[in-house]
């Protein structure tokens, strides 16, 4: 029992000070292309501000975790269930169906909830 406490020490000692380093980036989409930029119509020297609350540019991460999202298939209880999602959220009146000029493909509707 000791034995597994010291073990378990000594790898928290040396995570908290040797971690191990990121996995390196795939080029899963390969290189970008340069990039070629139009000469300016301008001979002016523009100034830029940036626009946040410290003044500087927010720090992020070396790399993001990308997930798949999962399109749910239309299914024949999908408008029941819309109605029971957004009746549970105050939406208590019925949705508006738009012309289908408004509809993004063939088979997309969209529906519109009006609050109490």
């Amino acid at each position: 029992m000791a034995l597994v406490i010291v073990v378990s020490g000594i790898l928290f000692i040396k995570q908290t000070f040797f971690p191990t380093p990121p996995p390196k980036p795939t080029l899963a989409f390969g290189t970008l292309n340069p990039q070629l930029f139009p000469k300016n119509a301008s001979d002016k020297k523009f100034t830029y501000v940036i626009n946040t609350l410290s003044g500087a540019l927010p720090s992020f991460p070396d790399q993001a975790k990308i997930y798949k999202m999962q399109i749910n298939p239309p299914d024949l209880l999908g408008l029941t269930n819309a109605k029971q999602i957004a009746g549970g959220a105050g939406f208590t009146q019925g949705p508006i169906k738009f012309p289908k000029r408004f509809m993004n493909g063939p088979s997309q509707m969209i529906l519109i909830y009006q609050a109490k």
